[in-house]
């Protein structure tokens, strides 16, 4: 009968998807109903009603495997995803790489080609945010250091000075990533 019961018991999970939870749980179902079966089966029930009372027990699974399913789908969109963002910032920064040496070269501006990067550090992070639609406030702290930096450093020309904005930037950034812990 614990042949039949294991028949059964797979039926119940023949669509669930192949994930390592969802085997975990069948195995888990399948050694409680052979154990509750045992056991009636030890306290007199014949074994067609201990059968069909082990069968009575199980009920609803499909919320399980539902959530599972939810959990599989949330994964394999969070895996493309990170592709998508990968490749975008290996072309990324090989366009900014070319950029810089064009603008280098063609302008001979190399003292002040090299802010490329730093324009194209926020614009990265910017960029990775509407792509995983979601607005991260690292993103608007580092543009807007950018922007500030850039402000400060061409007005008041004080280059040996201005890059501090940058310090405060990722200063600001971890109290907020504290704040944020110490919330949860």
């Amino acid at each position: 009968m614990n042949d039949k019961i294991l028949i059964y018991v797979k039926s119940l999970f023949k669509d669930a998807p192949r994930t390592q939870r969802i085997s975990e749980i069948e195995e888990e179902l399948l050694s409680n109903l052979n154990d509750k079966y045992n056991d009636l089966v030890a306290s007199g029930k014949s074994e067609a009603d201990a059968y069909e009372t082990v069968v009575a027990s199980v009920g609803n699974i499909d919320s399980l495997i539902a959530e599972e399913d939810n959990f599989v789908e949330d994964y394999k969109k969070k895996q493309k995803e990170k592709k998508l963002i990968g490749t975008f910032s290996s072309s990324f920064w090989l366009l900014t790489t070319i950029v810089y040496f064009l603008v280098s070269f063609l302008f001979s501006s190399w003292e002040y080609s090299w802010i490329i990067f730093v324009i194209a550090a926020a614009l990265n992070s910017v960029f990775v945010s509407i792509i995983t639609k979601k607005v991260q406030v690292g993103s608007i702290i580092w543009l807007s250091a950018v922007v500030l930096y850039l402000i400060l450093s061409f007005t008041t020309e004080k280059w040996e000075i201005t890059w501090l904005v940058f310090l405060a930037a990722a200063a600001l950034q971890q109290i907020l990533r504290l704040v944020k812990l110490w919330r949860e």
